[in-house]
């Protein structure tokens, strides 16, 4: 998967991989580091360029995770994301170097701090809800395996792309959070009173 993140809209954000378009020029200052003596002027020349590159995608990273996540709080008042395990899912050989590449857990930090700020919250919908195997047209749940790209239901024929399938489950399933806990809230203060 390419996509930063897919929207329930449909909408596909794409992450420039800043490290990845880095590894070549790296390994090549990385061979020649290897060459020279350690603690020689030469050493320390090529030991403050590799600093320098990790510093430049650092920060180039953290710019796109900032104008992203402003964008998306200045245009919704509340953002459901998935509470999925980036541990687990770095540890996965495919997905560890993306995942730590793009700073996706940076991202969900960044959004639920300025939501907070804007007097709202992230919801996190729970990692076991299965928006990746349900139709997001009937709700007909079904075995989807990794490789498969488009979500064809069984069950009505819906057809459309794995990650907006999931991202409409998503969003969904985050309404229905967002509200249970504003309910709970209610209830508690009503107890309260």
């Amino acid at each position: 998967q390419n996509d930063f993140y897919v929207d329930s809209d449909g909408k596909k954000a794409n992450y420039p991989h800043y490290h990845r378009k880095s590894e070549e020029k790296l390994g090549k200052i990385q061979a020649r580091l290897a060459k020279k003596q350690k603690g020689s002027n030469n050493y320390k020349k090529l030991q403050a360029k590799i600093q320098k590159l990790h510093a430049k995608i650092k920060n180039q990273r953290n710019d796109f995770l900032q104008q992203e996540s402003t964008r998306l709080v200045r245009k919704y008042d509340v953002i459901a994301v998935e509470d999925i395990d980036l541990r687990a899912m770095g540890g996965a050989l495919k997905l560890g170097k993306n995942l730590h590449d793009n700073g996706f857990g940076m991202f969900r930090t960044m959004l639920a701090y300025k939501l907070e700020q804007k007097g709202s919250c992230l919801v996190k919908v729970d990692r076991w809800f299965a928006s990746t195997k349900t139709c997001s047209h009937c709700g007909h749940v079904q075995k989807v395996s990794l490789d498969e790209r488009t979500y064809v239901c069984e069950e009505c024929g819906f057809t459309i792309d794995r990650d907006w399938n999931a991202a409409i489950n998503i969003r969904e399933e985050g309404k229905r959070v967002f509200l249970n806990y504003f309910k709970t809230l209610i209830e508690e203060k009503q107890a309260a009173a």
